[in-house]
């Protein structure tokens, strides 16, 4: 079929009965009115010309909307009628598509499961783990060949791998460092990745073990006197008196107060 057998269409005409005579018209009423120069004392007589040239304006331009609707109402009610008279063809179009995209979104996650099984596979040649490869979604791309796909997976192993040993051997220098100045290493080690910089983080904990010997020696000094103090303690300790007369005696050539309750 073709347009005409589908849709009878007779353009219609819109102009100015007289164009010349309206212009003219518009001519001697801009001429009556551009004489007015505004000031204080002509401020009224101007804004009523502003008035009269609007509603001159208003008059042309009502008709011209009214045209307009006149104009657009065929066509607007075409629109209405093509729109319903074609909505089994775009429903069938929209099925198609719906359709086609679940296809192929079952086929690109059928694409994932070979992806991460290469991934598994490849990763088990480096002897690193799978989660700590970075999985490319450009993988699930049906343009790409397998080959192709197989390629990428296996750099991305590898450079995996890499990262891994790098993360192993930057963890390995703060943990001989901790364990060299009597530092708890976990909280050193937990955020260390394969571009963390070692040098910086060693002096972090220098720091931090400087800052607490600081605040250790803080504690001990009177804050009046300036004096190094000493924090005691009593302990309690019941036995056998023979015992216990052995252990007063030898906690008594070490410095301690020991005092016999009975």
């Amino acid at each position: 079929m073709n347009e005409p057998e589908l849709v009878k269409f007779t353009p219609a005409a819109v102009s100015f009965e007289n164009l010349t005579q309206l212009k003219a018209q518009i001519q001697v009423f801009t001429d009556q009115h551009s004489n007015l120069v505004v000031t204080p004392e002509t401020k009224k007589e101007v804004k009523k010309a502003k008035n009269e040239v609007g509603q001159f304006f208003k008059q042309l331009d009502d008709r011209r909307k009214a045209i307009k609707r006149q104009y657009e109402a065929p066509l607007k009610e075409f629109e209405a009628q093509f729109k319903d008279v074609t909505r089994p063809l775009t429903d069938l179009k929209a099925s198609y598509v719906s359709d086609i995209a679940a296809i192929e979104e079952q086929e690109r996650e059928e694409r994932r499961k070979v992806a991460e099984a290469d991934v598994v596979l490849i990763s088990e040649q480096f002897d690193v783990d799978p989660a700590e490869v970075e999985f490319d979604d450009h993988w699930l791309n049906a343009s790409m060949s397998q080959l192709e796909r197989h390629r990428q997976i296996n750099a991305a192993v590898k450079y995996a791998a890499q990262q891994v040993e790098l993360r192993r051997e930057r963890e390995r220098r703060i943990k001989e460092h901790a364990a060299a100045t009597h530092m708890d290493a976990a909280g050193w080690t937990q955020q260390v990745t394969a571009d963390t910089n070692t040098d910086e983080v060693i002096a972090q904990m220098d720091a931090a073990k400087a800052e607490q010997h600081h605040e250790a020696l803080v504690k001990g000094v009177d804050k009046e006197t300036g004096e190094i103090t000493t924090e005691t303690h009593t302990l309690r300790i019941t036995g056998a008196a023979g015992r216990v007369t052995k252990l007063a005696d030898y906690l008594t050539t070490q410095g301690f107060e020991v005092t016999l309750l009975d």
